[in-house]
């Protein structure tokens, strides 16, 4: 509490003869409260899950493709589907293989099937990509606790919540891929669809809003564990390597802003830091930094939840008291590379907090560029169906100008890894996933604001 009021004391907000000491201290003492009650518990959010609270949380984010009263549950406004996507990779001791299957945009039907790789004996990069009519899509749930995602026989994904296995069936142009897993955990780092905080919704933004118009938001709810086995054009697919499977659903108008996605993820860790906005700003105190931390080893996360979303981080007072008490420390990355170069391969990573700390060093001539790829230009312009009209048609040319703008690039390459933990330090050296969103053009906006 000391220094919680020299803290005060410096901002000018009391002082020994102020007449507001009084009012200072029980708003503190408010926020203090507000703090331990929501703030804290975002950089625990795995504690407040269950594995049935996420299969209900992810039937309904899927199968509300078909069916969206199911949206009903959770969000009442968010009737239209604005963006989609499916998103896998695969890493064994030979290839990491990646799935994206996305909607381009709410003014197309265009579906696009992207599946890209690179096998790490010959560092040989393959590409290949299907575009399907939105509509095509069928998502179901069983009786068996099975959620399925199909089209036109070209993508099949089976979500057992039952047995804990996913099936990855696909079958593009020459490429043809089937990958059996076994899932570890179903957690997600989004606090927006956990009880607890749909009551802040009134006193803060916990939906990720990026254009500010009614009904805007998105859920991006990830599946991990190991695979099983499975084939890869005709070479086997060892069993022991890791999967990560990720399911999004973005209303209205709203978009993924640019992004910065790492993550190490072995038989012991999983490692991933994900800082939204701009790239200048990734390792600004309110910047959302998504994350996830895991001692696989003893199946134990440490880390689960979205530091920089804290609510009244706008509020000088607040946020130094949230940066005092906050348990993370340090949570810096620090590069001279530009997302989108085609060498990205200088890049340093330093997270300390109170249970651990860690350290994540490129390799330098290590990284390859396996995708590059406009996320949000379709190749049609035939709206899809049930869309509402652009409130004005200026608004709607920004909006789509803004989105033309954003590019994605997917690296894979080493790292060297330290990691501090109950007192002891450990180094390997380990492959690492990075994937961006950026923008071409500088002088477009990334954000677009309803007028």
């Amino acid at each position: 509490m000391n220094n919680v009021l020299s803290l005060l004391k410096k901002k000018g907000i009391i002082n020994s003869g102020n007449s507001y000491l009084k009012i200072s201290l029980t708003i503190l003492f408010a926020y203090i409260c507000i703090y331990l009650i929501f703030i804290r518990p975002i950089y625990k959010l795995h504690e407040l899950q269950t594995k049935e609270w996420m299969y209900d949380l992810t039937k309904i984010m899927i199968c509300g493709l078909n069916n969206r009263d199911l949206y009903n549950d959770i969000r009442v406004d968010g009737r239209n589907i604005s963006f989609w996507y499916a998103y896998w990779f695969v890493n064994t001791k030979k290839y990491t293989i990646f799935v994206l299957f996305n909607l381009n945009n709410k003014n197309s039907n265009d579906a696009v099937i992207n599946v890209y790789s690179v096998n790490h004996n010959t560092r040989r990069v393959t590409n290949d990509k299907l575009v399907v009519n939105f509509d095509n899509i069928r998502t179901r749930n069983t009786d068996n606790d099975e959620i399925i995602i199909e089209v036109d026989n070209k993508f099949v994904q089976t979500i057992d919540f039952k047995n804990d296995t996913i099936r990855l069936i696909l079958n593009i142009n020459d490429t043809k891929l089937e990958v059996y897993t076994s899932t570890e955990d179903y957690i997600t780092n989004q606090g927006s669809f956990i009880p607890r905080y749909r009551m802040l919704d009134y006193i803060t933004d916990m939906n990720a809003h990026m254009t500010h118009t009614p009904g805007e938001w998105g859920s991006a709810n990830p599946i991990k564990g190991n695979v099983k086995g499975g084939s890869f054009n005709g070479d086997i697919i060892e069993p022991n390597g890791s999967f990560w499977c990720e399911n999004f659903i973005g209303c209205n108008n709203y978009y993924l802003e640019p992004y910065a996605w790492f993550i190490v993820m072995n038989d012991d860790w999983i490692i991933y830091y994900c800082p939204f906005g701009e790239y200048d700003m990734r390792n600004d105190p309110c910047t959302p930094k998504p994350l996830f931390i895991k001692d696989r080893k003893n199946n134990k996360y440490i880390y689960v939840g979205l530091p920089g979303s804290e609510c009244f981080k706008s509020v000088p007072i607040f946020k130094d008291v949230n940066i005092m008490l906050s348990p993370i420390k340090t949570y810096t990355y620090d590069t001279p590379c530009n997302f989108g170069d085609e060498i990205y391969d200088k890049h340093k990573l330093v997270f300390e907090s109170n249970e651990i700390n860690i350290k994540i060093s490129a390799v330098e001539g290590s990284f390859i560029r396996v995708f590059d790829y406009y996320y949000y230009r379709s190749e049609t312009t035939s709206p899809a169906e049930g869309y509402p009209k652009p409130s004005s048609p200026a608004w709607e040319d920004d909006y789509q100008r803004t989105l033309n703008n954003l590019k994605y690039s997917e690296y894979v390459g080493e790292v060297d890894v330290e990691i501090v933990y109950n007192g002891v330090t450990t180094n390997f050296k380990e492959r690492q996933i990075i994937e961006t969103m950026y923008r071409e053009d500088k002088t477009i906006p990334h954000i677009i604001t309803f007028k």
